[in-house]
């Protein structure tokens, strides 16, 4: 297909592998990277590396709104991408000497390189096809964004596997290098109809400032600060749903990383349907009804998932249903800021946008940790039809070399108590109490140090009254006849955040977003009606 017939393809392939790199490196931090460090400092790897990421969108968004007005978006797209390439030698090094520093900082670097040609990368939409073109260009660049993360998500992890296998960088450098060369490639293949350059006069560069001055101009166009407001929290629930989805999964499904990499994988092939489906079905215009169909499909969804506390099967089909509404939601919202704002203020607008999602990001994260120092206090039993399914996790520190292949076994005991902080050596409390045996194959081989993660999912004869009490693990007995000197450390105790309430909280803002949309935003309600009744105009 010719350029001339397909001209967003350049624009998108550039996007994808973008997003693409940035979450390889990213998750082969998590994946990798965590090994290289002491165990007392592994559970702050993930929060900086998803903060190194951010921050450069809320420091330096107002610069990149600013190089979206002085310069041609193209040449920036294409300088971003040519930064890509000496972004992951600086990573590959980190990966050579085992330097979390090193990689630290490429993923910040990506971040910035991310956050610079944000708002040119979504101005060139316009510039491509013009005003009819918006809602299908900015369907197809979210679905193929989740796309990339998609399987950014997988390639990190294959890439993990095969590093722990075999520590042979050739193939991450190989992977690492052609990404961003292609993606530099395609940047310099786009072919767009931009607007004059403008100077750029009383600009400021500081955030918040920018914010405040970016809030007053959007003012001057009807709806704007609406559409930025629904997006920012578009992505205050989209990243709580990600680190509910990971808890969930993980201490009440006890599922591995993989199988939890799975949900999140599902989530984003249904924002990415919802995403291409609004986009086609919203024609040559930008139709907001559609922000109120998605937003309440998505809060009803997250509902679902609280009253009914779902077995794995179900509760993997709700997240896709709220992640296809989410698609639904966000892409008429993308579209109207661009189809509102014309020509090279667009750039300030867009870095405005930038700063207030990542903003409500962090926000997100400050939500969830507040629910977790408040809810918890208790882990309950998840029901399915046929067993009550206990979760079981623990934390081994190993005192020995294992090789891969090895087995040993092992057992614990878990005592159930009626209290949410039971008191060792008071039997009062008790309920009931279990005792779990399980033999382990070593995956790979570990050092003296290391530790061993797990997250056991076992089915047993519980009783009745036990069913929403707190477990906690009592004693753990090594039972291995080959290495019988090894000890194990163990740190189980885990008490988790109440999951199903934070859906509900998504859900309520979720619903609370699609009520302000109809009744407060210009157009939406007669939207809603249209769509409902199948009269909506695509042309």
């Amino acid at each position: 297909m010719s350029e001339k017939k397909n001209p967003w393809l350049p624009l998108f392939l550039t996007n994808f592998l973008s997003v693409l790199n940035d979450n390889v490196i990213k998750y082969l931090v998590i994946f990798i990277g965590v090994t290289w460090i002491q165990v007392d400092y592994q559970p702050y790897v993930v929060p900086v590396a998803s903060a190194l990421l951010v921050i450069p969108f809320i420091l330096f968004s107002p610069l990149a709104g600013r190089f979206a007005k002085i310069y041609e978006k193209k040449k920036i797209m294409i300088w971003g991408k040519f930064a890509e390439i000496p972004i992951m030698l600086v990573a590959i090094v980190g990966f050579i000497f085992q330097s979390l520093p090193i990689v630290m900082s490429a993923v910040l670097l990506m971040g910035l390189q991310s956050t610079m040609f944000s708002p040119a990368k979504y101005g060139l939409i316009r510039d491509i096809r013009g005003k009819e073109g918006i809602s299908f260009g900015t369907g197809m660049m979210e679905m193929l964004t989740f796309v990339g993360v998609l399987l950014g998500t997988v390639l990190s992890g294959q890439l993990a596997n095969y590093l722990k296998e075999d520590y042979n960088i050739a193939m991450l450098s190989a992977v690492l290098l052609s990404v961003a060369v292609v993606g530099w490639v395609m940047a310099k293949l786009i072919k767009a109809d931009e607007s004059p350059v403008i100077e750029s006069k009383n600009d400021t560069l500081n955030p918040v400032l920018f914010i405040w001055k970016q809030y007053r101009i959007a003012k001057h166009y009807p709806g704007v600060n609406n559409a930025i407001f629904g997006l920012s929290l578009f992505w205050l629930i989209g990243a709580t749903i990600q680190y509910d989805i990971t808890d969930h999964a993980r201490y009440i499904f006890g599922m591995d990383d993989l199988n939890t990499g799975i949900i999140m994988s599902i989530a984003a092939i249904g924002i990415a349907v919802g995403a291409i489906l609004t986009g086609w079905l919203s024609g040559k215009r930008v139709h907001l009804g559609y922000v109120i169909i998605g937003s309440l499909g998505l809060g009803i969804s997250m509902f679902l998932i609280m009253l009914m506390n779902p077995a794995k099967d179900l509760f993997i089909a709700l997240i896709f249903i709220g992640a296809f509404f989410a698609g639904f939601f966000k892409i008429p919202l993308n579209s109207y800021v661009q189809d509102a704002v014309q020509g090279r203020k667009l750039g300030d607008i867009l870095g405005y946008l930038n700063v207030m999602v990542f903003v409500f990001i962090l926000f997100s994260a400050g939500i969830y940790a507040v629910f977790n120092f408040v809810t918890a206090e208790t882990i309950k039993m998840n029901e399915s039809k046929e067993n009550r399914i206990v979760m079981l996790s623990d934390t081994l520190v190993l005192t020995n070399q294992f090789q891969k292949g090895e087995l040993f076994s092992f057992e614990n005991t878990y005592i159930f108590f009626k209290e949410d902080r039971p008191v060792f050596g008071e039997d009062k409390n008790t309920v009931d109490s279990v005792v779990f045996s399980y033999t382990y194959e070593i995956d790979r081989h570990y050092d003296k140090g290391d530790t061993l993660i797990y997250n056991h999912l076992s089915i047993d004869e519980i009783s009745e009254e036990s069913k929403d009490t707190l477990w906690v693990g009592k004693t753990f007995v090594i039972n291995d006849t080959e290495k019988n000197n090894t000890e194990l450390i163990v740190s189980s105790n885990k008490l988790v955040v109440d999951t199903l309430l934070v859906f509900g909280f998504i859900g309520l803002i979720s619903l609370l977003t699609g009520i302000f949309f109809f009744f407060k935003v210009d157009g939406a309600k007669e939207d809603f009606f249209k769509i409902i009744k199948g009269q909506l105009n695509r042309s």
